[in-house]
């Protein structure tokens, strides 16, 4: 029996691993006499023909633990693993008593066996010991040991496998931030790979601000890197210390990291603290940020900020080029509304519009012809647009084609001027009307508004001047208005415009009713908080109709830059309610534009006023009026002679298409089904009420053109049909262009009434 133990117990040894730890409670069989050598808590015995390697605890009741049972036979391997025990787990048992369990040990003493690259304090940090840098020592001389896989320091790993404590005590000891490994990565790169809030705020204390702006050699700083993986805790941790926002990486600033991989918060914190980073160009294309916004959301953001948007990269490419190229439309049209140069030349002398044709892309070359982009411009091989969609061979090349036709796009253009007859009128003497009053009429329909900015874009072009300097008179209702004032302040069709989609993207938002803040705060942006008539005295005379409402019946309240009429309106203030302001110069801009504008169920009244197309949709008949009670008053004063009015320009925003109208029998029967039929003529009947009120086509186009020929005075009116209604507060921006381009098509086809305009004016 004897011997079947003892052969089992060889076998058993046999077939075991050699390299299990055990332990044991005493150590009698281990005797000086059967010692190999020993070193501090380490020894090694030949016992029974193994070598046997162990180690013992330094408290004062001791615990044995055997770390080798090799046979004699593997003596070379046994004095291998000794040697490196003695080097490398010695330092670890004297760093921490936390390595006193035999699961401890056998992760120690399996990493040094496999792993004959990692220092002691690599081993303390992959094993846990997260007190080993804590009070002690004996794992100095390793603190900063680049003795691992890609030269990472025990800062590094701890970093890498999210040990908040055992990185606090590295750090703590001493442990050298700026040190890199092979990537050149810091303990702050490894910290944002892992998500590390708690590491990396641990890492910020330790730092003087260094190593939180080394960059490693893929061109990432800490900072670029936080911007790329669009974590704003992270970022926001390091630009609270000491993270340089100006550095630049590989591609440019953290700026532009962030816009390249549409962190749209991190920009937004980027530039809380550093405004003046929108003027800051990358180092890879000498970008603006702005080049590198990839939607409609970060544009914006930017624009808030005053940046610049005419700046060209090294490449010569253009904020707007670079939008083009990509086909984003939307992004597109919110830098031209913040006025970027459609005309701009950008690389090989190619404009925008050169590379939406490139492209094939249809509405982008409508959109940009739209918005007045020159057509006939040449790049540095002679091309242009025209020339170039002429030349395609993509599929949509015809239609691209019909669209420099309609434009003069495909032809040198050449403006009218110097005519002496167009279509029998007869204009031989340029300046024999010059002493007639010549009138705008600007009729009012929310967003539709666009339409008339497009005429007189044309109207513009063609004479070469300002609507301000063409016309006299000019009168506007709501939408109108606001395009009336926008004219008598000097600006061009081109920028009303603009002003007219950055109108829908900001105070159209959400549902109706709209909020009115946002619409205030526009035009007190676009007109001035504190701007009155008065600075509009020496221009055009300017009319904006509102609706005074209350009292009853409604009035007709209209807003002036100059006094001489005031007096004659005096009848207005009936029953002792009084019109607000002392004077008609001394009226907020802004505020005449909102009370024109107060449309009920989209925004609240403003004061006492409504929206001004409930009593003068078309202000051409009021305007009319109102051009000669002043005539009156300066006759009666003596202050001039009585103006005759020669040419009264009207123009609609667009034709509505005519459809079939419900009955209106109003019939109060029981019958559920009568009683139905009733309640929509009902509703039909109320819309029809609301249409007469609001009409602009019609009866009172007539009205104004039959006293227009009573005055001698040569009556247009311009609206183009609509195929589609409209809404007044559509934002969608391909059925604006749409719209703008039916427009277009409808001037070209009316051509001949442009030119008579053309002449007279």
């Amino acid at each position: 029996i004897r011997n079947m133990v003892s052969i089992f117990e060889k076998l058993n040894d046999f077939i075991a691993d050699p390299y299990a730890v055990k332990e044991f409670r005493n150590g009698n069989d281990y005797q000086r006499s059967n010692i190999v050598e020993s070193f501090d808590l380490l020894a090694m015995h030949k016992l029974n023909g193994y070598y046997d390697v162990i180690m013992f605890t330094p408290h004062k009741h001791q615990i044995y633990f055997r770390l080798v049972h090799l046979p004699q036979t593997r003596e070379k391997e046994a004095q291998r693993v000794w040697s490196a025990y003695k080097d490398r787990l010695l330092p670890i048992l004297k760093s921490s008593q936390d390595c006193f369990t035999t699961a401890i040990l056998s992760s120690i003493t399996t990493i040094i066996r496999r792993n004959d690259i990692r220092s002691p304090a690599h081993i303390a940090v992959e094993v846990g010991l997260v007190d080993a840098f804590k009070g002690t020592r004996s794992l100095a001389p390793w603190l900063d040991s680049q003795s691992c896989e890609n030269h990472s320091t025990p800062l590094h790993l701890a970093c890498e496998m999210k040990q908040p404590a055992t990185v606090v005590n590295l750090v703590s000891a001493g442990a050298v931030l700026t040190k890199v490994d092979d990537y050149g990565n810091t303990a702050f790169h490894i910290a944002l790979a892992k998500n590390s809030e708690e590491i990396l705020t641990t890492l910020c204390k330790a730092d003087s601000g260094k190593a939180i702006n080394i960059i490693n050699k893929d061109g990432v700083a800490p900072l670029h890197q936080a911007c790329k993986d669009n974590n704003v805790n992270l970022c926001k941790i390091l630009l609270d210390n000491n993270a340089n926002p100006f550095l630049q990486g590989k591609i440019g600033l953290p700026i532009h990291y962030a816009l390249k991989y549409k962190s749209i918060k991190i920009t937004e914190l980027l530039l809380d603290q550093c405004p003046v980073l929108v003027h800051h160009v990358c180092a890879k294309h000498g970008a603006l940020p702005l080049h590198w916004c990839k939607g409609t959301e970060e544009i914006k953001l930017l624009l808030t900020h005053e940046t610049p948007v005419n700046v060209a990269s090294h490449g010569g490419q253009h904020p707007l080029h670079v939008m083009v190229e990509r086909g984003r439309l939307e992004a597109a049209m919110l830098l031209i509304t913040a006025h970027a140069d459609v005309c701009s030349r950008g690389q090989n002398g190619n404009s925008a519009l050169h590379f939406a044709v490139l492209d094939d892309n249809v509405i982008l070359v409508k959109m940009l012809l739209l918005f007045g982009a020159n057509s006939l411009v040449k790049n540095d091989f002679g091309e242009t647009p025209g020339l170039l969609a002429m030349r395609s061979a993509k599929p949509n090349k015809e239609t691209i084609v019909d669209m420099f036709s309609c434009i003069g796009g495909l032809l040198p253009y050449s403006p009218v001027k110097h005519m002496d007859t167009v279509d029998g009128v007869s204009f031989n003497q340029p300046n024999a009307r010059t002493d007639q009053l010549k009138v705008l009429c600007l009729d009012g329909g929310g967003i539709r508004g666009l339409v008339m900015t497009h005429i007189l874009m044309v109207l513009e072009r063609e004479t070469g001047r300002k609507c301000r300097d063409m016309f006299d008179w000019i009168s506007g209702t709501s939408t109108g208005g606001i395009l009336a004032i926008a004219l008598a302040l000097g600006r061009s069709a081109v920028e009303a415009q603009r002003l007219y989609f950055r109108f829908k993207d900001e105070v159209f938002v959400g549902s109706r009713p709209y909020s009115s803040e946002p619409m205030e705060v526009f035009l007190k942006k676009e007109f001035g908080e504190d701007t009155t008539m008065e600075i509009l005295k020496d221009g055009p005379k300017l009319l904006i109709t509102a609706a005074l409402a209350d009292r009853k019946p409604v009035h007709l309240h209209l807003f002036r830059n100059y006094d001489l009429t005031d007096q004659i309106s005096s009848d207005t203030k009936a029953n002792g309610l009084q019109l607000e302001g002392e004077s008609s110069l001394k009226q907020l801009l802004w505020k005449a534009a909102r009370s024109s504008g107060a449309a009920p169920t989209y925004f609240r009244p403003m004061g006492s006023y409504l929206d001004g197309g409930l009593v003068s949709n078309n202000p051409t008949l009021d305007t009319l009026t109102e051009i000669h009670k002043y005539n009156k008053e300066v006759v009666r004063r003596g202050l001039g002679d009585y103006r005759k009015v020669g040419l009264v320009l009207s123009l609609g925003t667009g034709q509505v298409p005519t459809t079939r109208a419900r009955s209106l029998d109003l019939n109060w029967s029981r019958n559920p089904i009568s009683l139905m039929n009733t309640a929509l003529a009902g509703s039909e009947l109320v819309q029809m009420v609301v249409d007469v009120a609001c009409q602009t086509s019609g009866y009172v186009v007539e009205r104004a053109k039959a006293w227009c020929e009573t005055m001698g005075a040569d009556y247009f009116r311009l609206n183009p049909s609509m195929e589609q209604d409209i809404q007044l507060n559509e934002t969608n921006n391909e059925v604006l262009l749409n719209l703008l381009w039916d427009t277009q098509v409808y001037l070209h086809d009316n051509k001949h009434l442009i030119d008579k305009i053309v002449a007279l004016l």
